[in-house]
């Protein structure tokens, strides 16, 4: 007969043995070290909209101020980004040749501003954006004629009213009573449905709301809660400029 299960828990949920922070010194506070913030909370909640511009700004002159960060980010994406050559294996070779020609066209203009915005130059652009200004916008359009483009939004472009976040409460706005944060508009359940882009963040209250079946924006999540993406190379900003 196999033996009982130990007891962890009591019939209330609670531990039998009552713990403490011994094993970890950084969980006992002290009033010898410089205090942290509570950072318990939504990461939209620990940075606003205009920290984030903060961050934005410092990423981008370190970039462009100090030659090592800029060749180790230059080297980063062009080791990450490869030239695509497209092949076909199917039977309807007929078929494939049109579609590797299609696909070779629409990667050498992608972009509707055209050369030198190729596909290989686009997403060397992406790496570095999403390390420099840690998000970027892309928008699916077309021509007037129905060629589909994409067109590249940086990320400074998109924010809230007055960089607070909020509900929108513009009249004419498609998404009326939705949440905006940092110019990513949400639900109730924190599902993305549109961004909001402003045409000059620094001197017009002018915008476009685009929906998320029409724009995308591009970014690596360190936190489930994300909405948009914080610059990397921000998080030493002190550090380098000191």
């Amino acid at each position: 007969m196999a033996a009982k299960p130990f007891t962890l828990f009591d019939q209330f949920g609670r531990a039998v043995q009552w713990g403490s922070n011994v094993q970890y010194v950084s969980a006992v506070p002290t009033d010898k070290r410089k205090t942290i913030a509570d950072l318990n909370r939504d990461t939209h909640r620990s940075l606003t909209n205009f920290g984030l511009r903060v961050l934005t700004n410092c990423s981008r002159w370190l970039f462009s101020n100090i030659p090592e960060l800029r060749g180790a980010v230059r080297e980063m994406a062009n080791l990450s980004v490869g030239t695509l050559i497209p092949q076909f294996e199917g039977q309807d070779q007929a078929w494939g040749d049109r579609a590797l020609e299609l696909l070779q066209e629409s990667d050498r203009i992608l972009d509707l501003r055209g050369w030198p915005f190729d596909g290989d130059s686009l997403n060397t652009l992406m790496v570095k954006l999403q390390v420099v200004d840690g998000r970027f916008g892309i928008i699916l359009t077309e021509s007037d004629n129905g060629w589909p483009y994409i067109q590249i939004i940086r990320g400074h472009r998109f924010r809230s009213p007055n960089y607070v976040d909020g509900i929108i409460t513009e009249a004419e706005s498609q998404f009326k009573g939705m949440s905006i944060i940092s110019g990513t508009i949400v639900n109730e359940q924190g599902t993305v449905q549109g961004y909001r882009i402003y045409q000059d963040p620094l001197f017009s209250q002018d915008f476009v709301e685009y929906s998320a079946s029409d724009c995308i924006l591009g970014y690596i999540p360190d936190f489930s809660d994300e909405l948009t993406g914080i610059p990397p190379i921000a998080s030493g900003a002190f550090k380098w400029l000191d």
